[in-house]
């Protein structure tokens, strides 16, 4: 005599939740044949059990139909006739899913801080806000930024930012260009070898 085994692998029901209305059939079936009552799902209960990740698998549906119809005193079962563990675990998705479509329209918006932003763009912010806060004082805004004095006349021309000796920061006449307080490339009185 010859013994065969076949190996079925069956996807939890978590990735079916096509099969959980076929289930959910079946099984309000069966409760039909022990109570006599013929019920059947609200649109809204389906789709609670279908958003459920269901741990255990068929029984746990299974389970939680039989507990719904003792709940349920008519012949519709509703959400509320559910266990409370897969409400409450449907009311955490739905706020998640609401908060992600709301970031998503917040993001449309304007850049958030988990946009990727380059970080020449970032530099140039920074130094931007630097020159600011120290009234276009550029020995100042190194040392705030813990940076030579050299690299940040660099920086400056990199990012095209000219500077003005005494005033406070304005808007440069060419566009793209920012404006700080201007200061000559070399600082006057000094004879560079």
């Amino acid at each position: 005599m010859l013994l065969s085994l076949v190996n079925l692998k069956i996807p939890p029901l978590r990735g079916r939740p096509g099969d959980i209305a076929f289930l959910v059939e079946r099984f309000l079936e069966k409760a039909a044949q022990t109570t006599g009552i013929s019920r059947t799902l609200s649109r809204e209960t389906l789709r609670v059990l279908e958003s459920y990740d269901w741990p255990e698998n068929t029984w746990e549906l299974e389970r939680a139909i039989t507990q719904a119809c003792i709940l349920s005193s008519g012949e519709k079962i509703e959400t509320d006739h559910l266990p409370p563990n897969i409400l409450t675990f449907f009311r955490t998705k739905e706020a998640e899913r609401k908060a992600a479509v709301s970031s998503g329209a917040k993001r449309k918006s304007g850049p958030q801080e988990d946009d990727v932003i380059p970080i020449a763009a970032m530099e140039k912010q920074v130094i931007l806000k630097a020159l600011q806060r120290t009234n276009g004082d550029k020995i100042m805004t190194a040392k705030l930024l813990g940076i030579g004095k050299t690299t940040l006349y660099r920086k400056l021309k990199e990012y095209s930012v000219d500077v003005k000796p005494t005033s406070g920061l304005s808007r440069a006449s060419a566009p793209g260009a920012t404006s700080v307080p201007k200061v000559p490339d070399r600082p006057s009185g000094l004879i560079c070898a």
